[in-house]
């Protein structure tokens, strides 16, 4: 009997004809009592075994898979593995999303910061303008002390509160209380 390598054999016969008898044998589980067997070109017996290590023989060479459970075991492993595969490509992807849409937030928050600083600018901008014309007498002094308090309001963060430290692209001007933003 020959059997090639991927060849699939079927052993078929009535009970007591020597089916698992002769599955022993070939397996190395049993010692045949006559005849020849080689595994891929070296002879292992020869009206008695030509190898010393029998268990390394049925572990290394010969490995009978009789129900398929190292083909199951096989296939298991392969769909866990395929498995993890997908959960790190998953894991990629959130994590390239994750970097966008904070890239895309510090964008909008660096705009934001920059309009606010243009308010500002301009608001002080009014502040001085409306202080010149207290001083020619065209203007209420109330409009100026309005004016220092939108001022004021626009540059404490909301979270905080009023009379809260400015934001960190804010300083304040010393001497006449005023917030500027600072260039960058």
């Amino acid at each position: 009997m020959q059997v090639a390598p991927g060849e699939v054999v079927g052993l078929v016969g009535p009970s007591g004809s020597g089916k698992s008898t002769l599955l022993k044998a070939l397996g190395a589980v049993i010692k045949p009592t006559a005849g020849r067997m080689t595994l891929g070109g070296e002879l292992i017996y020869d009206n008695g075994w030509k190898v010393s290590d029998l268990r390394a023989l049925r572990r290394d060479k010969i490995a009978l898979d009789l129900a398929g459970g190292n083909r199951r075991a096989l296939e298991a492993l392969a769909a866990r593995v395929d498995y993890q595969r997908y959960q790190l490509a998953g894991a990629r992807l959130t994590l390239a999303g994750n970097i966008v849409t904070t890239v895309i937030s510090r964008a909008g928050l660096a705009t934001q910061i920059k309009v606010t600083e243009n308010i500002l600018l301009s608001q002080e901008e009014q502040l001085g303008l409306t202080g010149e014309r207290v001083r020619l007498g065209q203007a209420a002094p109330d409009e100026v002390l309005a004016l220092k308090t939108a001022v004021a309001t626009d540059t404490n963060q909301p979270d905080r509160g009023p009379g809260a430290a400015p934001c960190r692209q804010c300083r304040l001007l010393s001497g006449n209380g005023r917030w500027r933003p600072q260039r960058s």
